[in-house]
């Protein structure tokens, strides 16, 4: 099913991009709609030449030149990225992000594993799921325009990515719980740290991860 709406999703969003470039060339389009697309969509060089687009658009605007040559490279860069897209070339990740992917999706299964054992205090699967959600969240990185400063983090890395558009408002609280449990578990604090808490922080990692790996072409 998750397979399934990606598809369907992903076919929207081609459709919306052939039907605003054949908008941006009937003109009196603004071509900031189509630069925020490309950014939370394509990525890469699509976003990176749509923003250039976008902002000499703008400037072109302030001082009363036309725009017409801006609007054909724009409608060409979503076309492109369409053509892209529908080809399955716009969901196949590059081999450093499968990689963490593949890695993540390990350690979640090792710490279901660790959970599943008596023996094993909570704490350590806890800290373990940290770790694969860090991982997972890196391969998300991939074409987000922001840039992490100082040591990475899981907020910075969500931060980040709410900003390339690539998780939402409620995906970035969920995180910022997450990583709350992560560091009652790796300070010590121990005594705000359950069973079913980590169960809880667990299940939502791996829907999180399943929602937000790419669907195969």
């Amino acid at each position: 099913m998750t397979a399934y709406r990606a598809r369907v999703d992903q076919t929207e969003l081609i459709e919306w991009a052939r039907a605003e470039a054949g908008r941006i060339l009937g003109g009196g389009v603004s071509l900031a709609a189509a630069a925020e697309f490309l950014s939370a969509n394509a990525g890469g060089v699509f976003a990176a030449q749509a923003g250039e687009v976008a902002d000499r658009a703008t400037t072109f605007h302030a001082v009363g030149k036309g725009t017409a040559r801006l609007d054909d490279t724009m409608a060409d860069l979503l076309v492109s990225w369409a053509k892209y897209a529908e080809d399955g070339l716009a969901t196949s990740l590059p081999l450093e992000a499968l990689i963490r992917v593949e890695a993540s999706t390990d350690l979640m299964e090792q710490v279901q594993r660790l959970l599943d054992d008596n023996a094993v205090f909570v704490a350590a699967p806890v800290v373990l799921a940290g770790a694969a959600l860090e991982e997972f969240l890196r391969s998300m990185m991939v074409g987000c325009t922001e840039t992490i400063t100082g040591p990475p983090s899981l907020s910075k890395y969500a931060s980040a990515l709410r900003k390339c558009g690539k998780i939402d408002t409620q995906d970035e609280k969920d995180i910022t719980a997450w990583t709350g449990h992560r560091n009652n578990a790796a300070h010590g604090d121990f005594d705000k740290l359950s069973l079913q808490g980590a169960q809880i922080m667990v299940d939502g990692i791996n829907l999180f991860m399943r929602k937000k790996t790419p669907a195969g072409p």
